[in-house]
């Protein structure tokens, strides 16, 4: 069970981040924080014990990216799309367990999506951003099938640019000028924070072993140095009950792949770039496959 908060206090705070929210197209006069500006790893923590599914950072993520809302107000189980690259969503585990889960890009330290590109378009900025682009991005969609999260897709109707894949980008315009991500700003609870991704992942694991200390069940996501994210999430049950990938589904292609894409780049390798690609599923496949029978043998 995750802490509570009264309802008195919950619509006072969703009530005064409201107006805040919308009082400022660009949010910095309530969100300008001492960030260092030596980050190295720009990284977020999502601590869903503390989250209350307002709405806030859903609505801060339109409105910073100019994205719709499309006729749908709620912003609750919402699925990602070009139109959509935060949402919370609400996830009922095996046992029955509700907890709220934010969805956006996980901005992986070695991002799967990253090597399958045939033209280089997606790259890694200076904080460890993962980002893309648009004027290489031509939307063949291997990124899109590559990401284990589902936060990747093709914008086909133009919403902010026509034809190439589009995602969170972890506001890294604000975060150049030492501001946090919108929606980190716009929660009024502190289940999202920001700085380096070694601050974040140390407040991470404090936090889980505070909950525990309390008899709470919780769990860090995302710590991992090799196929870790720049998002790290506390959660009240294990990320698969929550049906976040498992560890083969996050490991990015071989080197072997990597290699076999950059060596000419552009369209020239089209076609050597799509029969990587296809190597690429069925070797992922195959280390899902592995894992699981791993698994059966245990028990």
């Amino acid at each position: 069970m995750t802490e509570l908060v009264s309802r008195r206090s919950f619509f006072k705070a969703c009530s005064l981040a409201t107006l805040a929210l919308f009082s400022s197209s660009n949010l910095d006069f309530y969100s300008r924080v001492n960030i260092k500006q030596n980050i190295q790893q720009a990284s977020i923590l999502y601590d869903s014990t503390k989250c209350r599914a307002c709405g806030l950072c859903f609505f801060a993520c339109k409105n910073k990216n100019n994205l719709p809302i499309d006729g749908n107000p709620s912003w609750i189980n919402q699925s990602l799309s070009e139109k959509t690259w935060v949402t919370v969503n609400i996830v009922r585990s095996s046992s029955g367990f509700v907890s709220y889960l934010r969805r956006a890009c996980m901005h992986c330290l070695d991002p799967p999506c990253l090597p399958v590109c045939p033209v280089k378009a997606i790259y890694k900025n200076e904080y460890g951003i993962v980002l893309t682009d648009y004027n290489k991005c031509f939307g063949c969609g291997y990124c899109v099938v590559a990401c284990p999260y589902d936060a990747r897709h093709i914008d086909k109707k133009g919403v902010v640019y026509k034809g190439v894949s589009v995602k969170c980008t972890m506001c890294e315009d604000r975060v150049k000028q030492g501001l946090e991500p919108a929606c980190v700003a716009a929660c009024p609870f502190n289940a999202l924070e920001f700085g380096e991704r070694n601050e974040i992942i140390r407040r991470a694991r404090e936090r889980v072993a505070y909950l525990r200390g309390r008899g709470i069940e919780s769990y860090v996501f995302g710590d991992e140095e090799d196929i870790g994210n720049s998002v790290i999430y506390v959660l009240p049950v294990e990320p698969e009950k929550l049906g976040l990938p498992i560890r083969e589904m996050r490991i990015p292609p071989p080197v072997a792949l990597q290699e076999l894409l950059i060596q000419r780049g552009g369209l020239a390798i089209f076609g050597a770039a799509a029969l990587a690609f296809l190597s690429f599923i069925l070797w992922r496949r195959e280390m899902i496959l592995r894992a699981r029978i791993k698994e059966k043998s245990k028990t």
